[in-house]
């Protein structure tokens, strides 16, 4: 397979090796699951628009932009193919959110062209579990998980990650239910729904009663604005081993104009924050119909 970039909606970003062999790198990237959940949208024949420097060399060091990266070191002990991952990521949010399009941690679902958004701060909370079930249940079907784009200019969903792969936990917990294979293709959807409900489940199997909560529009507002932020601010984002922060690539007018993207979705979006089984759960999205 001789790809040559990383690319999601219309960006690419070139992979350049020295001191490696390229085809080493590729296969690296190609064989590690990081690549199909963790970018949205995600291509791998796109022009490139970007690249990105792999040089193998003993002293570590990096440089990140939004045309460009450079990282250097010893390739599988310093970095990763992980560490490529992540700064073609970084460089694509960036030009992503700069087109008005923004990647948000989450599982979505659709039907009849409604999509709905489960989202939560936390691992574990049930966001996967939740539209596993409802996908099995109450015939929806998977669009996304761990990331999903959102187009500003439609509040529709768009970009997908390629696959889903399961947790135990998550396993353990559908298995009254349906079994749940660790691996799962997520198949592409030609016309993105439109966003509809926000969902904040946290699953509790021995709860006795459901326990919903519509957020009020400043609560949904200030908790899109954070999460719609992680990835072009790098919250979470690391290299060489999880030793090094990324430096941000935000600037103030692109923060503006996801501020003002949180506020259109939170004065037109139903955000509920609902406890409770998986059963309770469902109808409870069910009746929202």
């Amino acid at each position: 397979m001789n790809y040559k970039t990383i690319g999601s909606q219309t960006f690419g970003i070139e992979i350049i090796t020295q001191g490696i062999d390229h085809q080493l790198i590729w296969d690296a990237i190609l064989n590690n699951s990081l690549l199909y959940k963790f970018i949205p949208d995600l291509k791998l024949d796109n022009y490139p628009t970007s690249k990105i420097d792999v040089v193998n060399l003993e002293l570590k060091k990096y440089r990140l932009n939004k045309s460009k990266a450079y990282i250097q070191g010893v390739f599988n002990n310093d970095y990763t193919s992980s560490d490529i991952i992540v700064l073609c990521e970084s460089i694509l949010e960036r030009n992503r959110q700069e087109i008005g399009i923004y990647t948000i941690h989450s599982s979505a679902i659709h039907k009849n062209g409604k999509g709905i958004l489960f989202m939560g701060n936390l691992t574990g909370l049930g966001k996967t579990s939740t539209a596993l079930f409802l996908c099995k249940i109450n015939g929806y079907t998977l669009y996304s998980d761990e990331k999903t784009s959102l187009n500003s200019a439609t509040i529709g969903f768009s970009g997908q990650t390629k696959k889903i792969y399961i947790e135990s936990k998550t396993k353990e917990r559908l298995s009254d239910y349906m079994n749940v294979q660790s691996e799962i293709e997520i198949v592409n959807v030609s016309t993105p729904p439109k966003l509809s409900y926000i969902i904040i489940p946290v699953v509790t199997n021995d709860a006795d009663n459901l326990v919903a909560k519509l957020y009020s529009l400043d609560q949904t507002k200030w908790m899109l604005y954070e999460e719609l932020t992680k990835d072009i601010r790098l919250i979470n984002g690391s290299i060489f081993n999880m030793t090094t922060p990324l430096r941000s690539l935000d600037t103030q007018s692109i923060a503006q104009a996801r501020l003002n993207f949180a506020i259109s979705i939170a004065e037109t979006i139903p955000c509920y924050y609902i406890q409770g089984s998986l059963t309770q759960i469902s109808q409870f999205i069910e009746n929202l119909q």
